[in-house]
């Protein structure tokens, strides 16, 4: 997202007085909102096939849908200065 942003930002920089509500951050929000979106179902197929399964294949869903739940959260952590600020400062 933020290497969309650095050239994005070099090529075709939206004034600083639109304040955030750029269709640079909009396209860059629903980007993140979609992998989120994604991560998210992703969480819960392993976590649903964690569930159905025993042994190490169990042991693997249920890693699987940590690490994927851990990179859920991370991608709305660095998506949520995209809301607040405006672009190329």
């Amino acid at each position: 997202v933020y290497g969309g942003l650095s050239v994005a930002c070099a090529v075709a920089p939206p004034a600083p007085a639109q304040g955030a509500w750029t269709g640079l951050n909009l396209g860059l929000g629903l980007f993140s909102l979609l992998v989120t979106a994604l991560l998210a179902w992703l969480t819960w197929a392993g976590w649903k096939a964690g569930r159905e399964l025993t042994g190490r294949p169990r042991f693997n869903a249920l890693v699987s849908a940590g690490l994927y739940l851990f990179s859920a959260l991370g991608v709305v952590f660095t998506g949520m200065p995209i809301i607040g600020v405006p672009p190329c400062l």
